[in-house]
């Protein structure tokens, strides 16, 4: 066992080439403590019935947001848990093994579930006594959740300039939306608050409430100045991609550090939370150190956040509380027909974070992408929140909306629309559809797309909350799609394939 001895010096910055010449001392290498950053190349790195609806925060009266989590005293070795934390997170962000975190904390679950938001958990292994990085954004104002219905984005489009909405989503050579379209489609599709996503366009580039852009601003209004993201609606699904990466990495604890555009390594403080890394993680990438200080310290993306929204989050919504438990869930076809575990735990969108999604195909005596006749049908009583872009959501709580409760996303969908429209209250085992290829991001073989999101926030397949359909476990493997389904009740397991072997799934209602 290995465990990190986290000293005081931990987020001191050290010098590469002094380190590598031994002449001179760690002290005189020292810019400033708060820096914490070290110049080095990267690091590696359903019920039976719907239940009753989540309650949405109504707007009076308001109530203090909780404060951010910051050290009790200098000696003092404990951290206070933040909602969404888990012990495997924990562990990795701190870098001790669970077992030691457990040890030490006799409390914790014993199992990788959620950690009481509040308890006070010691660590040993970490100096509580440094002042620890700013906190940018509370969770539940990063997600596309609760607090989403008190701000609807066409209230905000009142003081934003013409060039926003000047601006064409170009699909092949047809432009077919405006800038506020392409920012709230990506808002809703990667389950980012879209007030942030404007916060950061106004940063940096003003364009949010100016209209004379730079021909480099035009280009890369995000700041990120790859050329394969250049134009406005790859900049903005470049920068949903890295604000989920940071998210959903320091949710798992998998991410320790950041190598900023001028090739220093930013060690993150354990205690921040998911949504100020999320922002961290987007903002090195194109930044220095001194615009990446600038940019997370209070006169960066925060006040330019409360600048144009006020406070960031008035209100105190729990994405994940630490009872949370998921519903039992069916499987997506009907009972006794035979589909194919084709991908395990994979992106819910796109290339990032996090591995939420599992696939199944039906049987097929080609591959391609021939609509089946076979039906995708209900996971659990619900909803039909939303239809689009072969995109279905299913709604469990019965408010009919995504940002509420538990939800299931179904992708490649070729939806029954004579039947299914958005509203209808179905029950678990109705048909929604056909398999397909459809959707934003096509495929090229005939399967439906799986990921399960909570208040907003999407959950990992393989975590503390296991994606289990019909009494079958998705367990990840070592890269995505990879991974196996396990049932306990048949004493059987799946590994995922795209052949038709032995990944085959028979639907049966779990007794």
């Amino acid at each position: 066992m290995i465990v990190i001895n986290l000293h005081r010096g931990y987020f001191f910055a050290v010098g590469v080439a002094l380190l590598a010449a031994g002449c001179v001392t760690a002290q005189a290498a020292m810019p400033q403590p708060a820096r914490n950053v070290v110049p080095a190349a990267a690091t590696a790195e359903p019920t039976a019935t719907t239940p009753a609806p989540t309650p949405v925060p109504t707007l009076p009266p308001p109530t203090p947001t909780v404060a951010a989590p910051a050290a009790e005293s200098a000696t003092d070795n404990f951290y206070r848990s933040q909602p969404g934390d888990t012990v495997p997170a924990l562990a990795g962000r701190f870098g001790v093994s669970e077992g030691d975190l457990r040890a030490s904390n006799p409390t914790l679950p014993m199992t990788g579930g959620l950690v009481a938001p509040g308890s006070k958990l010691l660590v040993t292994m970490f100096d509580f006594g440094m002042a620890p990085q700013p906190q940018v954004i509370p969770d539940n104002a990063f997600v596309y959740g609760p607090l989403q219905d008190l701000y609807p984005v066409t209230n905000d489009a009142a003081q934003a300039s013409p060039w926003l909405a000047s601006v064409r989503d170009k699909d092949g050579d047809t432009y077919r939306a405006d800038g506020w379209q392409v920012l709230q489609k990506a808002a809703r599709t990667y389950s980012i608050n879209p007030r942030l996503l404007l916060a950061l366009l106004e940063y940096e580039s003003g364009l949010y409430t100016g209209n004379t852009p730079t021909k480099e601003q035009e280009a890369y209004p995000f700041g990120l100045r790859d050329w394969q993201d250049a134009g406005f609606s790859n900049q903005v699904r470049a920068t949903a991609l890295l604000l989920n990466e940071g998210y959903y990495g320091w949710r798992a604890g998998t991410l320790r550090s950041l190598t900023l555009a001028d090739g220093w390594v930013w060690r993150l403080d354990p205690r921040l939370n998911a949504g100020s890394v999320a922002l961290y993680n987007l903002l090195a990438q194109f930044s220095s150190l001194p615009e990446f200080e600038r940019a997370v310290g209070p006169m960066g993306v925060k006040a330019t956040l409360q600048s144009l929204f006020g406070e960031a989050a008035p209100y105190n919504v729990d994405l994940l509380p630490a009872t949370l438990q998921q519903p039992q869930w069916q499987l997506p076809f009907t009972d006794g027909v035979i589909w194919n575990f084709t991908g395990g735990p994979h992106p819910v969108i796109g290339d990032s974070q996090p591995w939420g999604a599992i696939d199944f195909a039906p049987g097929l005596t080609y591959a391609g992408c021939d609509i089946s006749g076979d039906w995708v049908v209900a996971v659990a009583d619900g909803v039909v929140a939303r239809i689009s872009d072969g995109v279905l959501m299913l709604d469990l709580d019965g408010d009919g909306r995504e940002t509420t409760g538990w939800v299931m996303m179904y992708v490649h969908m070729e939806v029954d629309t004579v039947n299914i429209i958005e509203g209808k209250q179905v029950r678990a085992g109705t048909r929604l559809g056909h398999p397909g290829c459809a959707g934003e991001t096509r495929s090229t073989s005939t399967h439906v797309h799986l990921a399960r999101k909570y208040n907003g926030e999407w959950i990992a397949a393989d975590g503390p909350l296991p994606f289990e359909l019909g009494g079958w476990r998705a367990i990840a493997g070592a890269k995505i799609y990879q991974g196996k389904l396990v049932s306990a009740r048949l004493g059987s397991e799946l590994e995922a394939c795209m052949c038709v072997a032995d990944n085959q799934v028979l639907s049966a209602s779990v007794p």
